[in-house]
């Protein structure tokens, strides 16, 4: 037998035993591992739905402080809207709409005490709510039709203040935009707590608060909402256990002789709230905050819970602790149809994968060449990207660290050039690496050659920012010698990585104050491009290699820059491409012209 035919059967047994061997162990695995396999999915799921309700609270705790900011600019810049504070109420109304997630808006002012805000009820109602000293000082609540006019009195409250309100005393004292503590509302019917703005005149006088607020009914609504998926139930607790909010369908607040007062985790009506609450009492006892999430199972009338409790961050002062929780039940039912799955697929994988094993075998026998092809373009691939973004961010880089230390010493005109020359490097950068990616996944197609007619003089001036810059820090000029109705069929990113890699090469090769030539014609059906220089040239062991990946001798620029040795070769596989073709001519100390013909269009 043949060593092709030796080589041939070995390989396919080869396959054949892998493949048996890995069936066996993913079945085995699989089946084992069942219980290792519920914790760890358990454990990846909790971390992905507490940070998906953690990611959605945080835009629903951001969005209070930002209509904030937005109000408060708008009554600095118009103080005389807040001479009818009913027209204002509309204003705000207008944005209750635009917005779901916000329940109230309101603002207090410093002057008498007086209140407007929009709100809306639990079933969609929207109110006005309005306390003006230059009639009375009752707070009073107006129910809204769909147009926005009263249509009647909802209930209302003598001798109110502003000032005297919780959410203002704690803008007041905090001087900037916080959260107000959780408190009874000027309703007596509900709880809630406000995102609170500080608004201050020219003269750092107090012209009032801006607020925008939720009862925790409301943030328990919007937990309902979040818990949907994964999620058995989502609750919220503040250090100390009182609950803010929960998913599950109890109030977080109730009735008692002195008045609305909060519920503790600890006695919640809910079995998963309240065991989930003890375990955490017992854990923390409430005392000190923790950094790191708690994950831990509770059995819940022989269901299995895994409960992960995480303190939020970055919630603008709110200081609380996220509970979230998912079923076993909910995670088995994915495991055994994972299992089952997995024993289809790894058995019909088999068999097939010994079908086919010989159809493999004869392929990989025989593409071995191709495969050391394919590994060494890809090597080629990385090292031409370093290769042509190496000299726009030295340019990117010098300008920056001038800036950086020596930015006393400039003129605002000499910054503002440095600032434009940045830019244009940076974009051209932006191009280079644009093209080289695109080329890369042209090249994983076979690359996707899609020519189009185009101007080559255009093309060329479009591309010169970089190389010009490059070369203006060795005092090197860049000439351009193309005719101007010379138009050629071309596809753009390989033509602008083959220009950029000669000229980059030339400017390398040429000492200072040196020229380099862009020069086109026309020859029958091709033009001819060159780029000249006057440098170092190179002699003929230099030129037998230049396209190769073979290097005979390496050749280091006029000031010590060294180079990949591969752009000549991607410039050669993109003339070709182009059904063109590209030579050298040089000689040692005469200058180095690279010349290439492309099709006309």
């Amino acid at each position: 037998m043949s060593n092709s035919g030796r080589s041939y059967f070995g390989i396919v047994l080869t396959i054949v035993g892998l493949v048996a061997i890995t069936a066996g162990v993913i079945i085995f695995i699989s089946f084992a591992g069942s219980r290792k396999a519920i914790t760890d999915m358990a454990l990846q799921l909790q971390a992905q739905v507490t940070q998906n309700v953690q990611n959605k609270l945080s835009s629903f705790v951001e969005l209070p402080h930002a209509l904030n900011e937005i109000n408060s600019i708008c009554i600095l810049q118009n103080p005389e809207s807040l001479n009818d504070l009913e027209i204002f109420g509309e204003r705000m109304l207008r944005q209750l709409k635009a917005f779901e997630s916000i329940q109230n808006m309101a603002v207090g002012l410093e002057e008498q005490g007086n209140f407007i805000g929009s709100g809306r009820t639990a079933d969609g109602v929207f109110t006005l709510a309005i306390r003006d000293k230059m009639n009375d000082s009752t707070y009073r609540v107006f129910e809204l039709d769909a147009h926005g006019q009263k249509v009647g009195l909802m209930h209302e409250l003598p001798d109110y203040d502003a000032r005297e309100r919780p959410w203002y005393k704690t803008a007041v004292q905090a001087g900037e935009a916080t959260w107000s503590p959780i408190y009874i509302w000027a309703s007596g019917r509900s709880m809630g707590l406000t995102a609170v703005l500080p608004i201050f005149d020219d003269q750092v006088s107090l012209v009032g608060v801006h607020q925008t607020a939720s009862s925790l009914e409301f943030v328990s609504e919007y937990l309902q909402g979040v818990a949907q998926g994964r999620a058995s139930q989502v609750f919220l607790l503040e250090p100390d256990g009182l609950l803010v909010a929960t998913s599950a369908r109890e109030d977080v607040v109730q009735s008692s002789e002195g008045g609305l007062e909060r519920i503790h985790g600890t006695v919640s009506s809910d079995q998963l709230t309240r065991q989930a609450s003890i375990y955490l009492e017992g854990y923390l006892g409430y005392e000190s905050g923790f950094e790191q999430p708690i994950n831990f199972t509770l059995n819940i009338q022989g269901q299995r819970y895994y409960v992960s409790a995480a303190p939020l961050t970055e919630m603008r002062g709110l200081d609380w602790i996220l509970v979230t929780s998912i079923s076993e039940a909910e995670i088995m039912s994915d495991i055994n149809n994972a299992q089952r799955a997995t024993l289809g697929i790894v058995l019909a994988a088999t068999l097939a994968s010994i079908i086919a094993g010989a159809l493999i075998a004869r392929k990989l026998a025989s593409s071995n060449q191709q495969l050391q092809t394919a590994n060494a373009d890809k090597d080629r691939l990385f090292t031409i990207i370093a290769h042509d973004l190496k000299s726009p961010l030295a340019g990117i880089s010098g300008s920056t660290e001038m800036l950086s230390k020596e930015i006393d010493v400039f003129s605002k005109n000499e910054i503002q050039t440095l600032c434009k020359q940045l830019h244009v490097n940076s974009s051209n950068t932006l191009d280079l690496l644009n093209d080289l990616l695109q080329w890369a996944r042209m090249s994983q197609e076979g690359v996707d050659y899609s020519p189009k007619s185009l101007n080559l003089n255009e093309l060329v001036n479009t591309m010169l920012a970089a190389p010009m810059d490059v070369a203006g820090k060795k005092d090197i000029s860049i000439g351009v010698d193309i005719p101007q109705d010379l138009r050629v069929m071309i596809d753009v990113p390989m033509i602008k990585t083959v220009l950029r890699n000669l000229l980059f090469n030339a400017i390398k090769f040429t000492p200072r104050r040196g020229r380099i030539m862009i020069i086109a014609g026309q020859d029958g059906r091709h033009a001819v491009i060159s780029v000249k220089d006057n440098g170092i040239g190179m002699d003929q062991e230099i030129m037998s290699s230049v396209f190769s990946v073979e290097k005979k001798k390496w050749q280091i620029g006029t000031e010590g820059e060294k180079g990949t040795g591969l752009g000549l070769i991607l410039c050669k596989q993109f003339i070709e491409q182009h059904g063109g073709k590209i030579w050298v001519q040089s000689e040692p100390d005469q200058g180095t012209t690279v010349s290439f013909t492309l099709p006309l269009a």
